[in-house]
């Protein structure tokens, strides 16, 4: 079971909620392999070849960043990163002498 949609968005939830979060993997994890209740995480995440929710959501999020910043995603997602805005560039407001 994987959790990776939409995971760049609930990234900043609550410590309580990852926890919980990473409690329902725990769960998928043991249901699929069979394991005993007692398997450490690592155990399992290591035979499933799955790296931890946090390290995946960080990786997502890094990459989303990257593709914001070399105009791989849509234009409404590069203006939210900042000094990328599109409309400065366009109007040129410090040329003109207008502060900002």
């Amino acid at each position: 079971m994987r959790f990776e949609y939409g995971d760049v968005l609930f990234d900043n939830m609550p410590f309580i909620l990852c926890i919980k979060l990473d409690h329902v993997q725990r769960e998928a994890m043991i249901a699929i392999t069979r394991a005993f209740r007692i398997t450490p995480t690592i155990s399992l995440q290591t035979e499933l070849s799955l790296e931890s929710l946090h390290t995946r959501r960080k990786m997502h999020r890094l990459t989303l960043y990257f593709k914001m910043l070399q105009n791989l995603s849509p234009p409404y997602l590069k203006a939210l990163v900042p000094g990328q805005d599109p409309f400065r560039d366009k109007y040129k407001l410090r040329e003109r002498g207008i502060p900002i």
